[in-house]
């Protein structure tokens, strides 16, 4: 019979703590700015808040697919903008609605 190596288990499992990924996305900073504990809230919260953030944030900040897919998300149009301030624009005329 072959020799095996066995490995012992351990008796005790050993939890670490999950590391969180980093929030670097437009609708992460919109949810962590509101402080709604999941994405979803934001359709919930008072659009004026949402708005009140948005008029100061420059369109440059962030890509234009991250600015396409925050239409999407608040809006619920699938339209694709050619510029970042076109799509953040529509954000804010369908917040003032």
């Amino acid at each position: 019979m072959p020799e095996m190596n066995i490995i012992p288990m351990r008796s005790k499992s050993v939890m670490y703590p999950r590391r969180q990924p980093e929030k670097t996305g437009l609708l992460d900073r919109i949810q962590e700015w509101t402080r709604c504990e999941y994405l979803s809230d934001i359709h919930y919260i008072n659009p004026r808040l949402l708005d009140r953030y948005l008029e100061n944030v420059p369109a440059r900040d962030y890509s234009l697919n991250e600015w396409n897919d925050a239409v999407w998300y608040i809006t619920g149009d699938h339209v694709m903008f050619q510029s970042c301030g076109e799509a953040r624009e529509s954000i804010l005329r369908y917040l003032k609605k």
